[in-house]
């Protein structure tokens, strides 16, 4: 289900739509955990597995297991390290596997 937020302008009312987060369950071993946290440090670039759409996100902080990510297409993004597991990445498009 995608979040529909509201905003009064002058002309009338603008809509912003931010898509549904990815559903990716499963729980991560610690040793996964501590790989992911070696490229996972604020100012690194990743992309999301199951979201391509949201394009090249640059981490802006991580507590604990979660991390926030500024994503070109959706903007600031909390993603919960236990259920994502985020991509390093170069700035630059997609590269295809």
């Amino acid at each position: 289900m995608a979040l529909l937020w509201l905003f009064p302008e002058a002309g009338g009312l603008s809509l912003a739509v931010r898509p549904p987060a990815a559903r990716v369950y499963f729980e991560k071993s610690e040793g996964e955990h501590e790989r992911m946290s070696e490229f996972l440090t604020p100012g690194a670039f990743v992309r999301h597995p199951d979201r391509p759409d949201w394009g090249l996100g640059q981490v802006q902080s991580v507590t604990g297991r979660r991390a926030t990510v500024n994503f070109e297409g959706v903007g600031k993004v909390l993603i919960l390290l236990d259920r994502v597991r985020l991509i390093a990445a170069e700035p630059g498009p997609a590269q295809e596997p």
